[in-house]
């Protein structure tokens, strides 16, 4: 089954969305997303289930699940990213918080890197921060997604 291409360019403008606003709308804009690929899976394979006698618990783990299984996986990592990536809140509201309570790596990050000006410091820790987030995702990555 080819894809037409306003179905590719409409998954392109979401995705777009998604990484520019995806702390707060990450949630919304997801559960539009998998709305959408609900409508996708085509109607056949609930009619043969059904034919043969599957149960609706059945037809979503065995047709659902394993036809949006990508979009879950997306969804899930560019939310686990968003989350590593805190910083404009704590940044805005307390720069850190009284004793540190509000510090976020990636405030320390850039603390060690402007304010305290250790660049290597700042940039080792950046390096090994982009790395810790990569093996989160490759984890993910092996027990959400499943083989076709």
């Amino acid at each position: 089954m080819k894809v037409p291409r306003i179905v590719i360019s409409f998954l392109l403008i979401i995705l777009s969305f998604i990484l520019s606003f995806y702390y707060w709308n990450i949630h919304v804009l997801s559960f539009f997303f998998n709305k959408l690929l609900l409508q996708t899976v085509p109607s056949q394979y609930y009619e043969a289930a059904k034919m043969e006698g599957a149960s609706s618990w059945q037809q979503f783990y065995h047709i659902t699940l394993p036809m949006i299984n990508p979009t879950i996986f997306m969804v899930v990592i560019l939310s686990t990213i968003g989350g590593f990536n805190l910083f404009i809140e704590p940044y805005i509201m307390t720069g850190g918080g009284p004793l540190n309570t509000t510090l976020s790596a990636v405030l320390y990050i850039y603390k060690q890197a402007f304010q305290y000006y250790n660049m290597g410091y700042s940039a080792t820790l950046g390096f090994f921060y982009a790395i810790m987030i990569m093996t989160v995702v490759v984890l993910q990555k092996k027990f959400i997604e499943k083989e076709a």
